[in-house]
């Protein structure tokens, strides 16, 4: 196997080939050369974790004295399985030419390479959040890792099937962003005494050098620090931005590893997880075209047989079909940030609500999302868009009811139309009406939400995460009112109304000639007509 500082010599030009400025962080350094049996790290988000155990897999996977290399990633879901394999090329197609094995195969979420002699393979597989069974190697690097463990809905499942594999050799690589004070990823971290083989690391955002502008001193000083002080001192400006634009919780959260009391959350994460079914995974739609047209994913690895080969299947994503989609509703969040928006699409089939879309429109101005909507609503029998339109979003959504007078509607945001929303998504997410896909975003923007009480003692809902002000879950939201607006019985309503106006003509006809006399008849009138109903 390569040396430590082999190691980090192969993963510094892979980087500058990439990007001349691009540099190893000295946790990435220590990681690059590090070979803990147990390893769990308790990270910030955008740290590049990710990305650098895809690249060391790489690097050690291509060592020319290495045979029978194994790696395995299990990821939160489909697309982040894809994601990790897609890294992992990525950092191949940066190492120079005599650091690189010949590659035997290439798929989605594998890639195979010819040891020296074309005897044996060294491979790096991706699973999308599935217990290991028949996995195991005998090489002493390589293994396991499990990314984002946080978030896995199996994750007991999952760490106790990965125990066994390691016996004969491989490594174990715990790397998540914390979520709630509950699940194995915590109970690892917190419970030194039951899982004392674990070495244990913090990585904050002042770790990280496109977060902060002075790594060195930041170690040594930002623990010291309230989180203002330390992001007014050592941040960047982007990461200033997005901690003015967050709550101090979620912050807390997203870069600098704290937990979150689960008791606070509006929507437990066991709750969020009970709509979400893994097997067979739910596929996202990453678009309008492939939910219209449909989408073949060739070369998947969907687990793994008892000799511990992966199992690859092709992933057929269906043509739109309201016998398999339901009855089509959308939600559109216009977003607190610049230009983006988020747009859901549920298929309501037998009381069931699945999300079959969750896209995001980033950086782009409002007549291409105009453009976005007018096309969504004119390819696919959308039976009501139900638009947030509280400031910037109120033009976008007047323009909306009228290019589409019968099927949109602009909602406007006040503590009581966004408490009766929620409600809505928590009432159905209890009764689990809700069909998710495993989305990492989508899971903590819904899991983000707090209830409060303002001063005036009214309910009020609001959460943030990195990426949105919960954007994902108020849209939702607005998808789940269009459907309840649409399931519930009006026919009632409506004839009381009828009723009611009628009774009121017959009132204005009867006259005594005395108006005042008249005032009185007709408040008596009204009082028993209501009593009646």
């Amino acid at each position: 196997m390569w040396t430590g500082d082999e190691k980090v010599t192969i993963a510094t030009t892979a980087l500058v080939s990439m990007d001349p400025s691009y540099k190893l962080d000295f946790w990435q350094d220590w990681y690059m050369r590090s070979n803990e049996k147990f390893l769990i790290v308790n990270k910030s988000r955008r740290i590049g974790w990710s990305y650098i155990t895809s690249m060391k897999a790489i690097i050690e996977a291509n060592c020319p004295s290495v045979t029978k290399y194994q790696q395995l990633f299990v990821s939160y879901g489909m697309q982040d399985a894809m994601g990790k394999i897609s890294d992992a090329r990525n950092a191949l197609m940066n190492l120079p030419e005599q650091w690189r094995k010949p590659v035997a195969s290439d798929s989605k979420t594998s890639l195979e390479f010819w040891d020296k002699g074309k005897k044996s393979k060294s491979q790096l597989i991706s699973l999308p959040n599935r217990t290991v069974r028949g996995f195991g190697t005998s090489n002493p690097y390589g293994g396991i890792s499990l990314d984002e463990f946080a978030f896995h809905r199996e994750d007991c499942q999952i760490y106790e099937s990965v125990l066994p594999t390691l016996i004969r050799g491989g490594l174990l690589a715990i790397g998540s962003t914390p979520l709630a004070k509950s699940g194995t990823f915590y109970e690892i971290l917190s419970n030194i005494d039951k899982y004392p083989v674990f070495k244990r690391v913090t990585i904050p955002w002042w770790w990280s050098s496109p977060m902060c502008t002075d790594v060195k001193t930041a170690i040594t000083e930002a623990p010291g620090m309230t989180t203002w002080e330390r992001v007014e001192r050592f941040g960047t400006e982007t990461l200033k931005l997005i901690f003015n634009s967050n709550g101090l919780k979620s912050f807390k959260q997203e870069f600098e590893c704290e937990f979150t009391d689960e008791s606070e959350a509006f929507i437990s994460l066991e709750m969020i997880m009970s709509c979400t079914p893994q097997e067979p995974e739910q596929y996202e739609y990453q678009n309008i075209s492939e939910f219209i047209n449909g989408i073949d994913l060739d070369g998947v690895c969907t687990g793994m047989d008892k000799e511990g080969n992966p199992i690859f299947e092709s992933v057929r994503a269906p043509a739109y079909d309201p016998e398999i989609h339901g009855t089509l509703y959308a939600g559109m969040d216009m977003g607190r940030t610049k230009d983006s928006s988020i747009f859901t699409l549920l298929g309501l089939k037998d009381g069931k609500r699945y999300e079959w879309m969750c896209y995001e429109l980033k950086n782009t101005s409002f007549d291409e999302q105009r453009e976005f909507v007018r096309m969504a609503m004119g390819s696919l029998p959308i039976r009501r868009l139900l638009i947030d339109s509280t400031g910037l979003g109120m033009e976008f959504g007047e323009w909306a009811e009228k290019q589409f007078p019968t099927r949109a509607t602009g909602v406007h945001f006040t503590n009581e139309t966004k408490e009766d929303m929620a409600n809505k998504v928590y009432l159905a997410c209890e009764r689990k009406q809700y069909s998710f896909p495993m989305n990492r975003k989508l899971h903590a923007d819904i899991h983000c939400i707090r209830k409060t009480m303002t001063a005036t003692k009214h309910s009020r809902y609001d959460g943030s995460t990195k990426d949105s002000h919960a954007d994902r879950f108020w849209s939702l939201a607005l998808a789940e009112l269009g459907i309840n607006d649409t399931i519930t019985d009006k026919s009632r309503f409506y004839s009381q109304y009828t009723k009611t106006k009628s009774t009121t003509e017959k009132i204005k006809k009867a006259s005594t000639g005395n108006p005042e006399l008249d005032r009185m008849l007709n408040r008596m009138r009204r009082r028993n007509a209501r009593e009646r109903r």
